[in-house]
């Protein structure tokens, strides 16, 4: 997977819609966002992290992720929408996850969903043509199960956490996962159990 670009609006920090392109160079291929505490550098890890989903790891969870000024903008008429979008591209297609939430307005510091998040994945193959999904958690699971994201979408700061002994077997794990190796540990196995009903 390679990230090209993130489009937020109205989430956290970022008001309005907010687009941040990421480099894919083959001989520059690193972003740095450097920013003040309270800027949006977590926002912006947790924007991937609802946008493909649904959850963050916010102490407050799904609450109050909806942008603050867009509220009061709004002063309790009307609806609000949360929509983030990230292009990004793997063995060669291109991909565009989209999830959007919309929130009723109450008053001026309070919004309430009144839909559930709603998920979409277009896919573009080499051929140019663009699809949408059928089933698109089926397909971003297939790209990035979501018990490895932990280690592809976490803070730097808590990166000691990641890196303790007691992680190790949670590492190997998804590391096994990610290159399909539990696959082949199963069909070794329904293969051994296979081979005994046979025999007997």
């Amino acid at each position: 997977m390679q990230i090209e670009s993130i489009k937020i609006s109205n989430f956290r920090q970022f008001f309005h819609e907010t687009k941040i392109k990421f480099s894919v160079s083959s001989l520059k291929n690193v972003t740095v966002i450097h920013g003040a505490n309270g800027s949006g550098k977590t926002s912006l890890l947790n924007a991937f992290k609802w946008c493909f989903y649904g959850y963050t790891d916010f102490e407050t969870g799904n609450d109050n992720i909806l942008n603050e000024s867009a509220i009061q903008q709004k002063n309790g008429n009307g609806a609000l929408e949360i929509r983030i979008g990230v292009k990004f591209k793997h063995e060669g297609k291109t991909y565009i996850a989209e999830r959007h939430q919309t929130y009723k307005c109450i008053d001026a510091v309070q919004a309430e969903p009144i839909e559930k998040s709603v998920f979409s994945l277009d896919v573009t193959g080499e051929d140019g043509q663009t699809k949408r999904s059928k089933t698109p958690f089926v397909e971003l699971k297939a790209i990035l199960p979501e018990d490895l994201q932990p280690y592809f979408f976490f803070n730097g700061e808590r990166i000691d956490t990641i890196a303790r002994a007691s992680h190790g077997g949670q590492v190997r794990d998804a590391i096994r996962k990610l290159m399909g190796l539990e696959l082949v540990d199963r069909a070794i196995a329904h293969l051994s159990k296979a081979k005994r009903y046979y025999r007997g």
